[in-house]
């Protein structure tokens, strides 16, 4: 039976206005002023019987230290709940943005909180420069959509990456649309993009797999592994999808036989942007504890969960084992810039060097 897919259809306006001479006082600034504007809209969507609905922004007061955020409410007045998987951006668009496209960064993520801090319930889909979106596409694992969900749009300038050839850009018309499907509809019919970890023999074989804009969808359970490494990857999702407990990736050190690493890290993200990884647990653990190289090595060495150094990823995990508690600095190094790290859902900030 062919299943039946729903378009809902979500046009931005991004007017992009001319910038004169006035706008070179972005250059000259050595701060920024914390001015953001905040706006508020509705949108209804008849998911079932496919009416569409629009919001618009308006990013005519886009300046390196303003964000620009909008909130569209997506309200479900279908009989039966749906699940949204993607976004796409009509083609062109986003070449639209011009020069522009590399020093603007979207921030995108649903959510049921009415406030405007980030928290860890909220459900990052994409946060990278514009000129990261693969194929006009971002693909996220399905959430589904009962009655209502608000998704966020946030966007900013980023100061480092801006130049003079930002001054100018023509005005930019732009235009996405929100994917979904009914509820039963397999993850392969939806992407190719979808990488399941039951698919493959160990997860950094799955990790090394994953291109671009692809998402790994990681089943309930525990997988025992060793250290692991993200390197030079961008825009990938790294998701887990238990009802009743978090999946863990769970590295154990059985006995001195084995040769560790004292000084290197369970999870290691190297030279890396727009990483999402949510509702996973890194879990370690000792067998025979006395006899474990650690415990050999000049006493116990502290256990080091998670170690980042990239721009714009967004993390949020949970610690297990030896490494529950250890959300410090002393277990934990976050290097590069506007990252958001979640730990047991409270969130890490680490100490400002």
């Amino acid at each position: 039976m062919k299943r039946k897919f729903i378009y809902i259809i979500l046009i931005l306006s991004i007017m992009m206005y001319t910038f004169g001479s006035s706008s070179m006082s972005w250059f000259s600034s050595t701060a920024a002023s914390g001015d953001n504007t905040f706006t508020v809209g509705t949108l209804d969507i008849g998911i079932g019987d496919g009416e569409k609905g629009s919001g618009q922004i308006d990013l005519g007061q886009l300046a390196p230290d303003t964000v620009i955020e909008q909130r569209i409410k997506i309200v479900n007045k279908g009989t039966l709940p749906c699940k949204l998987y993607g976004i796409r951006f009509s083609e062109g668009i986003l070449a639209g943005l011009s020069d522009l496209s590399d020093a603007l960064n979207f921030h995108i993520y649903f959510t049921y909180n009415e406030g405007e801090e980030i928290i860890a319930s909220d459900i990052p889909v994409f946060y990278n420069y514009v000129n990261t979106i693969k194929d006009n596409l971002i693909i996220f694992y399905p959430i589904i959509i009962d009655k209502e969900i608000t998704i966020t749009f946030r966007a900013e300038l980023d100061q480092l990456q801006i130049e003079e050839k930002h001054t100018a850009t023509e005005e930019s018309i732009l235009e996405f649309e929100i994917l979904a499907s009914q509820l039963d509809t397999p993850l392969e019919e939806l992407s190719e993009r979808y990488k399941l970890l039951e698919d493959y023999t160990d997860i950094q074989g799955a990790i090394n797999d994953l291109d671009d804009g692809d998402v790994l969808v990681v089943g309930e359970g525990q997988y025992e592994c060793d250290r692991l490494l993200i390197n030079s990857k961008e825009n990938i999702s790294i998701v887990g999808i238990g009802e009743k407990e978090t999946p863990e990736f769970e590295h154990i050190e059985k006995n001195k036989s084995e040769r560790g690493n004292l000084e290197q890290y369970f999870l290691r993200v190297d030279d890396c942007r727009g990483i999402i990884m949510r509702n996973i647990a890194l879990g370690y653990y000792k067998k025979n504890k006395e006899l474990s190289v650690e415990a050999l090595g000049n006493g116990n060495k502290p256990n080091k969960p998670l170690y980042i150094d990239g721009d714009y990823n967004q993390v949020n995990v949970y610690f297990q084992g030896q490494f529950a508690g250890n959300a410090n600095p002393g277990h934990i190094e976050i290097l590069g810039r506007n990252n958001i790290i979640f730990i047991d859902e409270i969130r890490y900030n680490p100490p400002q060097s």
